[in-house]
């Protein structure tokens, strides 16, 4: 229900879900072209709760995979590489949003 009511309000194209990773802040896209996004994010909620309880490695497990299939959900021919992340140690997030050939 979720997904199918950000493809109405969204569109369903790499373009179109690029602000439910950017958070709608364009310096937080570091490419972009009509077949792919890098887009960056330093802040993630789930990384903070899981640091909050200390759980990161179960809740890293757990979270690793649902962006891809966030994005699996939102349009079946995306794909969605997670580069980095915070649980990870890095600063920030990248996720790569590209269209399968």
């Amino acid at each position: 229900m979720l997904i199918e009511s950000l493809r109405i309000a969204f569109g369903s194209e790499v373009m179109d879900i690029i602000p439910a990773f950017s958070h709608g802040i364009d310096e937080n896209i570091i490419e972009k072209d009509d077949k792919h996004v890098l887009i960056k994010s330093t802040g993630c909620l789930v990384g903070k709760i899981a640091y909050d309880i200390n759980r990161d490695e179960l809740i890293y497990a757990l979270h690793y995979n649902m962006d891809e299939d966030f994005v699996h959900g939102f349009n079946s021919k995306l794909g969605c590489d997670v580069i980095q992340t915070l649980m990870g140690g890095n600063d920030c997030c990248i996720h790569k949003i590209y269209v399968k050939v």
